[in-house]
């Protein structure tokens, strides 16, 4: 038996009825159920697809919350006095991990939910701090002496960029961007909420 969809055409799925209400949709190996949804019947897949949305959401959610609270550890711990410099660059570059992982929950969310809100915020924060997006590799890949025409330095609080002439420029510091930060959290917290 064919299915007609809601306008009375065929759509060419191959359908039999399974106890007598829920149709199969396909025949042998891949078949799925339909089931309805907002009045509409739809397979068990877009149930799942739903499913998945809500499994990541809630992810991101909780993703979102965890990331700020790691900034906030590190941002006072960054702000505290350390006995020596490598104490203060160690906990820099927790700071701008978890920095990174919250602006990837913000990708996430706008990629994988399509949530624009998600993608406004992001963008943002990136108007805000345009160089800390990058810095995450910088950090990470050790680059040698003569492929870069400037240094990355650690100051207590403060992530600097010094150039041939000596001139230093702050890429992050830790005092500016928290609000920033608490911002993209705020929004993120919003969207991901939203249904």
């Amino acid at each position: 038996m064919r299915w007609g969809g809601p306008d009375g055409r065929y759509k060419g799925y191959r359908c039999t009825k399974v106890d007598g209400e829920i149709p199969q949709v396909g025949s042998g190996y891949g078949a799925t159920q339909a089931v309805r949804v907002g009045g509409h019947l739809a397979s068990n897949s877009l149930a799942a697809k739903h499913q998945k949305q809500d499994k990541v959401r809630s992810y991101l959610i909780a993703s979102n919350d965890f990331w700020m609270d790691a900034i906030s550890y590190q941002g006072k711990r960054c702000r505290s006095r350390h006995d020596g410099e490598r104490e203060f660059a160690f906990d820099l570059m927790f700071y701008v991990t978890a920095v990174q992982r919250l602006r990837e929950v913000a990708r996430m969310a706008a990629t994988s939910l399509k949530i624009d809100d998600a993608q406004s915020a992001l963008e943002l924060f990136d108007q805000q701090w345009p160089k800390f997006r990058d810095l995450r590799n910088l950090l990470e890949h050790l680059l040698l002496p003569n492929t870069v025409e400037s240094r990355i330095e650690f100051f207590p609080g403060v992530i600097a960029e010094v150039d041939e002439q000596g001139q230093v420029s702050d890429l992050i510091n830790v005092e500016e961007t928290a609000s920033s930060i608490e911002e993209l959290h705020a929004k993120l917290a919003v969207a991901l909420k939203a249904p």
